[in-house]
């Protein structure tokens, strides 16, 4: 180990020491800290409507420049860098999330119409904390462009090399800490709601308050550490071309899973297969009817119901008089429908059909919606556990590996590019690229077919 990575070591990012250095920043501006916390805790909440992935960044932003410029006694100015920043955190925002809401939805229970269950909740914790901890080797990024007028390519390699050089272990700790500081009255509020979801309202109203607290909190923790181990005065040197291109393949390469598992859920926009049962069939009931579909469309009115259900040898249909109801039924298999059943189940309906010899069931309610097409039941038809097993290793390989990359082809700008470096880093960059772009490629690919196929 050289003299300057021993030293470099000795200033590893100190939990504690993040913590009330971060204590310390938000007493400084006490009143802005809340109000910013607040803004970007309630900018998540809406990111599902989507205008929250466009005012979360802007106000983390926001938040860091008041730290930054609290620490350092100057002005950070808002401009350019702070879209490059947004642009950073935007993406780290969208893996998050979507590893979260994915685990959330697999770890649901079967049975269950809601997703927000304790074991989706487990889940969905555990997910969104190991999406928290890849993504730590690049969280400097957006500190590093609102504070110096440097490009993407350089933030993002310079944060994976300071991240290498001072400890990954020490910023793991870090960030498992910033995240269960910043995301405690999420966590808590999702699990009173799992137990006691009648209350949702109630605890969410309860809970909100200490957004503006924690993260701000957690946010300054980054900041502190960050400023434990960067340089105050980074030299603006510009990376050589060869360089500056692989470090924005290596970035592609790290978006390609991530895109991947949008389109995952992006799959998740379709209603589920009607899904098959096997063995003897479960359904009990007041029997309306058993046809034989054949060419010519047929139908049956429900009873104290505005619906009727629609069928022939190629689909079957549940049709609202109003026009509305479930539709045409998402079938499995591609065969003729042999045979179709239809019963009354209390308050609601059934359809059974038979294709190939293999029964087919769904269940609606009078209002014409569906009982069996929750979103987790959405997750288990579109996707396949294979395809969550190969993304999950392409991602984590392919940011591991992006860690020393990343890190080596950072040096020219503090070596000023010595010879025997250059061709050894682009050379090591260039052959892992060639290698992980495959399984890259392959995960879009797979994504791509769940969300066009069946």
């Amino acid at each position: 180990m050289s003299a300057q990575d021993a030293a470099n070591k000795a200033v590893s990012p100190r939990v504690l020491g993040a913590l009330a250095d971060s204590f310390r920043l938000f007493r400084k501006r006490p009143g802005t800290s809340c109000a910013l916390g607040a803004a970007v805790g309630f900018s998540l909440l809406s990111a599902c409507c989507g205008l929250g992935l466009l005012t979360t960044p802007f106000f983390i932003c926001q938040l860091l420049a008041l730290q930054l410029g609290a620490y350092t006694d100057r002005h950070i100015a808002r401009g350019p860098a702070f879209v490059r920043a947004g642009a950073v955190l935007l993406a780290f925002m969208l893996m998050v999330g979507a590893v979260t809401a994915i685990s959330l939805l697999a770890g649901s229970n079967s049975g269950s119409s809601n997703a927000l269950t304790p074991s989706g909740v487990a889940a969905a914790l555990l997910g969104s904390a190991a999406a928290w901890l890849l993504i730590a080797p690049l969280m400097y990024a957006p500190l590093m462009l609102l504070e110096h007028p440097i490009t993407l390519e350089l933030a993002l390699a310079r944060s994976a090399q300071i991240t290498l050089r001072t400890g990954v272990m020490a910023h793991a700790r870090l960030a498992f800490a910033v995240f269960f500081l910043q995301h405690a009255p999420y966590l808590l509020g999702a699990w009173l709601i799992s137990i006691d979801d009648a209350r949702a309202a109630l605890w969410a109203l309860c809970l909100a308050p200490f957004l503006s607290v924690s993260v701000p909190l957690g946010q300054g923790m980054v900041v502190a550490a960050y400023l434990q181990v960067s340089e105050r005065s980074l030299a603006v040197v510009a990376l050589p071309s060869p360089f500056r291109r692989w470090i924005r393949v290596w970035a592609l390469l790290i978006v390609l899973p991530v895109v991947s598992l949008m389109l995952l859920e992006l799959s998740l926009s379709r209603p589920s297969r009607i899904a098959a049962v096997s063995g003897e069939s479960p359904l009990e009931g007041e029997l309306l009817g058993t046809f034989v579909p054949g060419e010519s469309e047929q139908s049956l009115e429900l009873p104290a119901a505005a619906l009727s259900v629609s069928f022939s040898t190629r689909q079957v249909s549940v049709v609202a008089s109003d026009g509305g109801g479930v539709g045409p039924l998402p079938l499995a298999a591609a065969g003729p429908i042999d045979r179709v059943r239809v019963v009354r189940v209390r308050d609601d309906f059934a359809v059974e059909l038979v294709q190939g010899g293999q029964t087919y069931l769904t269940r609606f309610s009078r209002a014409g919606v569906r009982l069996d097409d929750e979103l987790p039941a959405r997750l288990r038809d579109r996707t396949q556990p294979w395809q969550w097993l190969y993304l999950s290793w392409t991602l984590l390989f392919t940011v591991l590996s992006s860690v020393p990359v990343l890190a080596n082809l950072a040096e020219p700008q503090l070596t000023a590019a010595s010879p025997p470096l250059e061709p050894q880093a682009l050379r090591r960059a260039r052959l892992l690229a060639i290698l992980l772009l495959p399984w890259g490629v392959g995960c879009a690919a797979t994504a791509l077919y769940s969300l066009f196929t069946g």
